[in-house]
């Protein structure tokens, strides 16, 4: 939901939605890790840099929005 409201990078990981998860911005970062691994999601991560990416959970319609709201 985060995504989709256009919260990117470390930021993703302290909205409201976030914090659902009950976890620390660390683990919540290791979960982002091992669902990429799974294929679930496409997580980059350079130092403090992150860019999280839905490809197989957006339509390229749903993509459409999320570009236009950037």
């Amino acid at each position: 939901m985060g995504y989709l409201l256009g919260f990117r990078g470390e930021s993703l990981y302290k909205t409201e939605y976030a914090k659902l998860l009950d976890c620390s911005l660390e683990e919540s970062i290791e979960l982002s890790v091992e669902a990429s691994r799974k294929g679930w999601i496409v997580l980059k991560r350079l130092g403090s840099v992150i860019e999280v990416m839905f490809p197989n959970l957006l339509s390229k319609q749903e993509m459409e929005w999320v570009r236009e709201q950037s």
